[in-house]
């Protein structure tokens, strides 16, 4: 065989083993779908700075109210959806905290409804 048809040879099959890698094994987890304002709203809590928190945390399952007025959102994020607009003094039950990018947020049940509020906007009941 000359070179130049030997070069050519290998660059062909080069090229057909590059067309042709195999994939990486599946992770075992389905890939999570989001929504174009779910993307948003968690490239904002990524790059959003951490809020100092200003209260202590609460316990789960006690009594708590809003000490301002706040939005009840399906996740701890600013940005997600508003469920409910809550007044100053509305009555949760504190299901849980967490700490994240956007602060420290509190789970919460006001009546039917269950969702986020920031941490601080909430004083327990004494």
């Amino acid at each position: 065989m000359k070179p130049l048809a030997l070069v050519c040879a290998l660059a062909l099959l080069l090229g057909a083993c590059m067309r042709q890698a195999p994939l990486p094994p599946p992770s075992g987890r389905a890939p999570v779908l989001r929504t174009p304002e779910e993307r948003v709203a968690m490239e904002a809590a990524r790059e959003a700075p951490a809020a100092p928190v200003a209260s202590a945390p609460l316990a789960a399952g006690l009594p708590a109210r809003l000490r301002e007025a706040a939005f009840l959102r399906p996740q701890p994020l600013t940005g997600a959806a508003v469920l409910q607009a809550l007044p100053a003094g509305s009555a949760v039950s504190i299901l849980g905290e967490i700490d994240n990018a956007g602060g420290r947020w509190s789970n919460v049940r006001v009546g039917d409804l269950a969702g986020w509020l920031p941490a601080s906007a909430l004083e327990p009941v004494h």
